[in-house]
């Protein structure tokens, strides 16, 4: 899993939200608020139950935004564990 930013293809990233039920994103707040939104409202045809979160004081990077599938990931240490992952994946 990568971590995209706020001018990677919103459909790549839908993509990754189908397929593996997390996107995270890194980019300044308002440029990842506007690029959740938009993933939240291009995966609306694959009924994804898209919510939208942040994770800080990670270890290599300070915060990630994320959208995740509430239904493979209900908020918890599952999600959280994942979080982790994907940073400790993307130095």
């Amino acid at each position: 899993m990568s971590i995209y930013r706020a001018n990677d293809n919103v459909y790549s990233a839908v993509d990754e939200l189908v397929e593996s039920g997390v996107v995270a994103i890194l980019d300044t707040t308002q440029a990842a608020e506007k690029y959740m939104e938009r993933i939240i409202k291009a995966a609306k045809p694959y009924n994804v139950d898209s919510r939208a979160d942040f994770m800080k004081h990670l270890e290599n990077h300070d915060y990630l935004y994320f959208v995740y599938d509430g239904e493979k990931y209900p908020p918890g240490e599952r999600l959280e564990n994942k979080i982790i992952e994907i940073d400790k994946n993307n130095p």
